[in-house]
């Protein structure tokens, strides 16, 4: 798997999370065995944690973080990348959707849904 897989062929500035979204997507739901897509899941995860060690100021990679958790479960640590996220870049609508994903799944409805709203 590549960096751009991971992050959708993002540019610098970290657009284009939609393809990365898809392309999780496939992993999560395509037709593997489980034990292969926790093995993709676990690459994908450490080229983002590559990435943002290499770019720590690009709120991309906190987002491919996210989304590379989400689909494992792994929710807590996935809140975690969402909030260094936002903290370099508080107006990426991408970690405000992942956070308010995040926060829904964590039995925070009223706080998903008031940052869904800003």
């Amino acid at each position: 798997m590549r960096l751009a897989d991971v992050l959708g062929g993002c540019s610098a500035d970290g657009r284009d999370h939609f393809a990365a979204d898809a392309h999780l997507a496939r992993l999560a739901v395509g037709h593997d065995s489980t034990a292969r897509r926790d093995d993709r899941d676990a690459e994908a995860l450490q080229r983002a944690e590559k990435f943002i060690a290499r770019h720590p100021r690009n709120a991309a990679g906190f987002a491919a973080a996210v989304r590379c958790l989400l689909p494992t479960g792994r929710l807590a640590r996935a809140a975690d990348f969402a909030d260094r996220g936002l903290r370099i870049a508080p107006g990426d609508e991408s970690l405000h959707l992942l956070k308010g994903i995040l926060e829904h799944r964590l039995g925070q409805s009223a706080a998903a849904i008031e940052r869904l709203l800003r």
